[in-house]
């Protein structure tokens, strides 16, 4: 591991200050006219004025570490908007709550299951939420003192929409979200029992014998979309030996661009509940998703597009694992067939506003002056 570089220059001042080079990447678009700071989280670069400011706090010796490094960095930058793409992020929200007076903008980056990161003892000073749909904006706002507006996922909304190729029709991409297995993995659900790592990915297990089944019969080629850019054997022999005797093949993005680009492919999706997965929905293309996560993990909120409510099984979704409930819902999206309430359906669990225009124009108001 890499000794992170350090800073013994104040901070810049800016107008904005941006939590996390993770989210800084990911807006560099919105970015580019901006006066911004950026603050790394994530020990790669520390500010040693603020690090020894944070120190000489109570709440660093109590463990709040992140959150004394963030004020003490903040305080020097003296921003006027606070903006993070890790919305689940405590020592963010802590620290908006912590300056008030500083406009704060949270933008939603993962499928969430439940709003636990929100819950506190007052509303979290929140100005403004971006959030995948408007169904958890309405959820969200009932924990912040500001507005939640729906615009989709930020990265999806970047990459324009391509015309479908129809050549990859017959093509079949399943989402992998492998993990890899840990003795220490263990999985938390809202009821609080707790899951191993085995349990957690029983549903892979049912579902990749019969797909690799139903792939061959139908004729269309299996491809598994790994989570990694590079290869994990470990993930290669979980999917392999689940799809024998049929064959499949696993494949790696190498960039965040190739993997957007993957969606408008015209190849169909197969997911459980992989956030890829929604943001091909949004963008028009045939996703299968197999929500039945949650019947192995107790209450988590696992149903398809939570917290919309829907029923059960749908044009393109099964909340319950059956056999012949999984071939039906394959046989329904591979022959693309649309129903009244499909377009609905789609931009009520993730909406797809192209270029990030909302945003766009929240990050304008910051722009550099000359």
């Amino acid at each position: 591991m890499r000794a992170p570089r350090i800073t013994v220059s104040r901070p810049k001042r800016a107008s904005v200050l941006v939590f996390d080079n993770y989210s800084k990447t990911a807006l560099l678009p919105l970015l580019k006219d901006v006066d911004f700071q950026s603050l790394d989280t994530r020990g790669t670069e520390i500010n040693l004025i603020s690090l020894i400011r944070a120190m000489l706090t109570r709440r660093f010796w109590k463990g709040e570490r992140q959150f004394a490094y963030s004020l003490a960095f903040a305080q020097a930058v003296k921003p006027k908007l606070l903006v993070t793409l890790i919305d689940n992020n405590r020592a963010f929200l802590d620290l908006c709550d912590e300056l008030p007076h500083i406009k704060s903008v949270l933008i939603q980056n993962g499928l969430r299951n439940n709003l636990a990161h929100l819950v506190s003892s007052s509303e979290r000073c929140i100005d403004l939420y971006f959030t995948f749909n408007a169904a958890y904006a309405a959820l969200a706002e009932n924990y912040i003192s500001g507005e939640a507006i729906a615009i989709g996922s930020v990265r999806n909304n970047f990459m324009p929409a391509r015309e479908i190729d129809p050549s990859e029709v017959h093509r079949v991409i399943f989402l992998s979200q492998y993990i890899d297995h840990s003795d220490g993995f263990e999985h938390k659900s809202q009821d609080g029992s707790k899951h191993s790592w085995d349990e957690f990915f029983e549903l892979e297990r049912l579902v990749l014998p019969i797909l690799s089944e139903w792939c061959s019969k139908a004729g269309f080629t299996l491809e598994i979309k790994s989570r990694y850019s590079v290869e994990l054997p470990a993930e290669t022999d979980f999917y392999m030996s689940l799809v024998a005797p049929y064959k499949a093949h696993i494949f790696h993005s190498k960039s965040e661009r190739e993997t957007y680009e993957l969606l408008d492919s015209g190849a169909m999706f197969v997911t459980i509940d992989s956030t890829l997965g929604y943001e091909a929905l949004s963008r028009g293309a045939r996703v299968a998703f197999m929500s039945g996560r949650g019947g192995t993990l107790g209450a988590d909120n696992r149903a398809f597009g939570w917290p919309n409510v829907l029923e059960d099984e749908g044009p393109f979704w099964l909340n319950e694992f059956t056999e012949t409930g999984l071939k039906s819902l394959l046989d329904r999206v591979a022959s693309g067939a649309q129903s009244d309430n499909e377009s609905f359906s789609r931009l009520s669990v993730m909406e797809f506003d192209s270029g990030n225009k909302k945003l766009s124009r929240v990050m304008s108001e910051y722009a550099k002056t000359t």
